[in-house]
């Protein structure tokens, strides 16, 4: 897992794959984690389905792992969104919502998993609980660009461009080579 991990640091942003190494000794949670949420990444059904399942099978395997909860509920989120995903975006957001819980029950200061839940709660329409959300994140976040980037789309879509803005500017400077979404 070490050497793994110790890899995974020089091949993508090293705060996630750090993030990675933390939380489990099941090393077959690790690896479904690490996979799952990979392939929740893609962005494609199939392969958020298949995370799904892969994420589902990690909490099993450790109950008390955040980042497999957090994953889990990234992936209930994606189902959301998009219209044929899932049987009912309603139980999606109420799955992301009781996955995020997990999570923040073992990890309650984790800035990513405030971040996340923070969109979950757009999709909600709780906007002030979401900027509340996205600020507690930005408080924890220090130089994790993804988390601040995640708060700053939260900023955005609350009506606060210009921290929407500030924070987006924040994480590219973080992470020179960015995603497209930011």
């Amino acid at each position: 897992k070490e050497v793994v991990s110790a890899l995974q640091v020089e091949l993508t942003e090293g705060d996630q794959a750090l993030l990675l190494s933390r939380g489990t000794d099941n090393i077959e949670a690790w690896q479904l984690t690490f996979q799952g949420q990979a392939a929740v990444l893609e962005h494609h059904q199939n392969s958020v389905r298949r995370g799904l399942v892969q994420l589902q099978r990690a909490v099993q395997l450790d109950e008390k792992y955040a980042l497999a909860w957090s994953a889990l509920s990234i992936a209930h989120w994606k189902e959301s969104l998009n219209e044929g995903w899932s049987d009912s975006r309603e139980v999606s957001l109420k799955l992301a919502i009781e996955a995020s819980d997990r999570a923040l029950d073992y990890e309650p200061k984790n800035a990513s998993i405030l971040a996340m839940r923070s969109l979950i709660f757009i999709s909600l329409r709780k906007f002030e609980e979401a900027v509340e959300l996205a600020k507690q994140a930005l408080h924890l976040a220090n130089s994790e660009a993804n988390t601040i980037a995640i708060a700053g789309i939260t900023l955005r879509y609350c009506c606060q461009p210009e921290l929407s803005i500030a924070h987006t500017r924040k994480a590219m400077e973080l992470c020179p080579v960015y995603p497209a979404w930011y």
